[in-house]
């Protein structure tokens, strides 16, 4: 398992928390998770800043949500016929995620 910063994390701009930043920061410690910059000006920067700070909860949901799906009392026969291609979907970005794809 990767161990990635504990989330949540929020976008930031320079050294202050800012709701569309162009960084990624910790709450917990204040640490620097990434910068977003270059080709797509500010306006990509900050879409991509948002998507990486959003990337802790994300995975915890999904995670979450595949574990409530497979032990649900929903019949199984309907799970693979209906879900089985999103939790495959689901396993994978997780598994790349924690580093281990």
């Amino acid at each position: 398992m990767s161990m990635h910063t504990k989330g949540p994390w929020v976008t930031a701009d320079g050294y202050g928390e800012k709701r569309y930043g162009t960084a990624v920061k910790s709450i917990h410690d204040d640490h620097l998770i990434c910068s977003c910059t270059g080709y797509y000006g500010r306006e990509g920067a900050e879409a991509n800043a948002r998507l990486i700070a959003a990337a802790p909860d994300l995975l915890e949901a999904l995670e979450r949500l595949k574990i409530e799906i497979t032990l649900s009392d929903v019949d199984m026969d309907y799970i693979e016929s209906h879900f089985r291609p999103h939790l495959e979907r689901a396993a994978s970005a997780i598994a790349k995620a924690r580093g281990e794809s």
